[in-house]
């Protein structure tokens, strides 16, 4: 398989990925997280969001 369609097809994965979570995020849970080693739910939206930026 061509690499760069390798790389396309991940990308493509990650995008809807990350569009789904934030089509889900609650507003209302920026300070939420599970675990207190676990990051919260803006900074972690944030995170996720950044490799398309």
């Amino acid at each position: 398989m061509d690499t760069l369609k390798q790389l396309r097809d991940e990308l493509e994965t990650e995008y809807q990925t990350t569009k789904s979570f934030l089509e889900i995020y609650p507003d209302d849970k920026n300070d939420y997280a599970p675990h207190p080693k676990s990051m919260k739910m803006m900074h972690l939206a944030t995170h996720i969001s950044e490799v398309f930026g």
